[in-house]
């Protein structure tokens, strides 16, 4: 490939994702675990290969927080970071969503691989938090997905507080009445570059309870899952059953201004602009 490449011109990595070594090690931690708590064999498709590209490129610009860009600096001096961005949707419920229905309803909505997006730690987890209600949106019936649904179909299928809706858009009118519902979106997925699902529902002013893997961060807005654990996740529930109304409306109106304001297209396009900017400019290369 290199052989290819014209040496004048800067090469840019442009990462949508965490780096490939730290993404691979995370799903080896959560197969790992799964196979210690439920005794199966169960394997997550490799998404990235063993590469040399970051440290090809002159430069890397990134989407993610400090967390997805930590790996990247160790392989190249010349990292830049960006947010991902979420699309406007319609006009979130923060004034007048109902708060007594909204706090005891969650949203989990992520697409495929739902080993590697956490599904299996927040089913155990609502599976022991009865007097929540977890509504799941994903890829549930894929085929690539019918082991894990075999190993969950208990907590996933056969529990009162467990919705199982499948797969829907974020600009439907599905997503619009499940917004209403739920006052919280929830994400412990292992490895992401600043998840659009999360951004999606942050224009819906859901509150999100994130695990840091995510990329995003929910300073202000929401509540860290401190460890990618059942425990660590009920912890981050109660927490957010437990805060006043005044505290809901202010948190979802932060998270919906977040989605119009720092994730919007308009700002994307002014922070890879001023990166790309920044890398042509020759203002950190790298030898």
């Amino acid at each position: 490939l290199e052989s290819y490449l014209n040496a004048a011109v800067p090469r840019i990595y442009y990462a949508t994702g965490a780096y490939w070594e730290f993404e691979i090690e995370a799903q080896r931690a959560r197969i790992e675990e799964l196979q210690r708590r439920r005794l199966v064999d169960y394997q997550i498709p490799v998404r990235l290969d063993r590469n040399e590209w970051v440290q090809m490129a002159d430069a890397v610009i990134h989407m993610g927080n400090e967390v997805v860009a930590e790996p990247y600096r160790r392989h190249n001096s010349n990292v830049h970071s960006i947010d991902n961005f979420t699309l406007p949707l319609t006009k979130p419920l923060t004034s007048y969503r109902d708060f007594d229905q909204a706090k005891r309803n969650f949203l989990w909505f992520g697409g495929t691989g739902l080993l590697h997006k956490g599904l299996d730690l927040v089913l155990e987890a609502f599976s022991e938090l009865p007097d929540c209600h977890l509504w799941v949106c994903g890829p549930l019936y894929m085929g690539s997905e019918r082991e894990f649904l075999r190993i969950y179909r208990n907590e996933l299928f056969h529990q009162q507080n467990v919705h199982p809706i499948g797969w829907i858009s974020s600009y439907s009118r599905s997503f619009d009445i499940l917004t209403d519902k739920c006052g919280f979106q929830i994400n412990v997925s292992c490895s992401e570059g600043g998840a659009g699902a999360v951004l999606n529902c942050l224009g819906r002013g859901e509150i999100p309870l994130l695990h840091q893997n995510v990329g995003i961060d929910v300073d202000d807005v929401g509540f860290m899952i401190q460890q990618d654990t059942v425990s660590s996740i009920k912890e981050a529930v109660l927490r957010a059953v437990d805060i006043s109304e005044a505290q809901y409306r202010r948190l979802s109106h932060n998270a919906y201004q977040q989605s119009i304001s720092r994730y919007s297209i308009e700002s994307y396009r002014t922070n890879i602009e001023s990166a790309i900017a920044t890398i042509l400019a020759g203002k950190h290369t790298v030898q």
